[in-house]
């Protein structure tokens, strides 16, 4: 399961994962997030990837994961906020995806919502 929301008043940009998305919902979460994030002046936003209750999955999506990367890159945010997976084995999944250098150096890692919102004062 995936969302995507727009909060539009206060610039956020929110994606959230859930359990294990499906090779159609990898497909469908990249075609609707380039759709939402065509709506709004990225770098007017920030960006909060929620991971948490991914689970596990396969090379197809972690193939599909580097491609939204490709994807944020060309739509650069002001900041990301990334929520940790709970999962290990889903971290060094997102680690492996994670090493181009605009990610790296555009992205906090965090550990839940209190610790975005401690950040920008929410």
């Amino acid at each position: 399961m995936y969302n995507i929301e727009i909060k539009v008043t206060e610039k956020i940009f929110i994606i959230t994962m859930r359990g294990n998305l499906t090779d159609q919902e990898s497909l469908d979460f990249l075609a609707e997030y380039a759709e939402k994030v065509n709506t709004i002046v990225s770098t007017e936003y920030t960006c909060v990837i929620d991971i948490f209750g991914l689970k596990a999955t396969s090379p197809y999506l972690v193939a599909k994961l580097i491609k939204g990367q490709e994807l944020m890159m060309k739509n650069p945010f002001k900041i990301i906020y990334s929520i940790m997976p709970e999962s290990g084995i889903v971290s060094s999944q997102i680690e492996k995806v994670g090493k181009d250098e605009y990610v790296l150096d555009n992205t906090i890692i965090v550990n839940n919502y209190r610790d975005i919102l401690k950040l920008v004062n929410l």
